[in-house]
Order: structure tokens, then C-alpha cells, then sequence
């Protein structure tokens, strides 16, 4: 379902501006038609999951959050910093840690065969309880834009597949993640309880 930026804000329950000033700045997808913007009712479900207020994290607060939750070596912060950065994990609203950890990661494309579809497979999926994946599939990759060539996966803000850039390394995290934003209730469910599981082990 498409929808003008006063119909998402109405759905949102926030202004046309912020809704104007969050795909400006990226954080919600849009086409534009025109001087006009239409708004995917997925993509508007997704923003209004992960919407939250404050600065928006470095590239480098990104990476460490992520090794924090995967278990993995933190680089770039002195100790002090990394404390501050995992008691800041731990306590913040689950959707504004997805937020800030996946701004700037991730798009949804399409493949153009079922086969492609089909051969992505998921990491986390046992973790969070769930035999096979939904109607979301998700894929990872360190260059995902070129990956996603390579595929054949054609930009199509009502996608299947959400590209995901990040490392092997924080690959469980970064799929729980995407299905948090994208997924239906059960998958978005079951993410939220495997992230908040791992935030209490911090």
C-alpha cells in the first residue's frame, strides 16, 4: 500500500515535517514522484519500529556495538569508552539501539528468481526458535551493494531480501536486526527476545 507523507504521518502519529525530515535524511524510504514523496506502508513500519530521538552513532560506536553483542573484540575504544558504550547498550530502549546500529545499513531489493529467494540462508534462525524463515529473507555482506548486483537483487522499496552491509563476524546480531525491523510478528517477536537475551548477558 502506497501513502502520501500526510498519510504517514497520520499512521506514524507524527507531523509531515518529521516525517519529510526523516527521508531526507535517510532514515525512512521513499520514492519520489515529482516533488512528491510516496511512502511504501512496510518501509513506514519499519521506520516507526526503530524511529527514536538523539545523535546518530559514528561508524565506529556502530562496529563496537555490534562486537559487544557478538561476542566479538571491540576495537577503536579505550576501556573506559567500552564501558560506557556497554552500559549504554544495555540500558537503552531495544528499538533505539537497532536503530542507531542499523542507520545507514540496509535496503530492501528483490531477486529475480525464487531460486535466489530460496538459497539465502539465515544464521540466526535456530537461535530465535524459528524453523524456516517467512516471507523476509536477509543477506549480509561486507560491499552489499555490489553483492547485491552480483545477485541480481533490483532495488524495490516492497523487497523480499533486506541487503544488509556488515561483517561474517556480526552476521547473527545484524539478521536478528533486520528481521526486528522487517519481519512479521512472529520473526519480529522472536528477534526481540534473542537481542534482549544477549543485552542481558553484558
Amino acid at each position: 500500500m502506497s501513502l502520501t507523507v500526510s498519510q504517514a504521518a497520520q499512521q506514524a502519529g507524527i507531523s509531515a515535517r518529521q516525517v519529510r525530515r526523516a527521508i531526507e535524511e535517510g532514515i525512512l524510504s521513499a520514492d519520489r514522484v515529482g516533488a512528491s514523496y510516496i511512502i511504501q506502508s512496510r518501509q513506514l513500519q519499519a521506520f516507526s519500529r526503530i524511529n527514536h530521538r538523539g545523535r546518530n552513532w559514528s561508524a565506529e560506536t556502530q562496529n563496537a556495538a555490534l562486537s559487544l553483542l557478538s561476542g566479538t573484540n571491540v576495537e577503536g575504544l579505550d576501556s573506559t569508552e567500552k564501558s560506557r558504550l556497554k552500559k549504554r547498550v544495555a540500558t537503552m530502549a531495544l528499538h533505539a539501539l537497532i536503530g542507531q546500529i542499523m542507520r545507514g545499513r540496509y535496503a530492501l531489493r528483490r531477486s529475480a528468481t525464487s531460486t535466489t529467494l530460496n538459497n539465502l540462508d539465515m544464521a540466526v534462525l535456530p537461535e530465535l526458535g524459528l524453523s524456516a524463515k517467512g516471507g523476509n529473507a536477509v543477506l549480509i555482506a561486507e560491499n552489499a551493494s555490489s553483492r547485491a548486483r552480483e545477485l541480481r537483487l533490483a532495488q524495490d522499496s516492497t523487497g523480499d531480501i533486506v541487503v544488509v552491509e556488515g561483517t561474517q563476524a556480526h552476521r547473527k546480531v545484524l539478521e536478528a536486526c533486520a528481521l526486528y525491523i522487517f519481519g512479521d510478528v512472529r520473526e519480529h517477536s522472536a528477534a526481540q527476545t534473542w537481542l534482549e537475551e544477549l543485552r542481558g548477558k553484558l
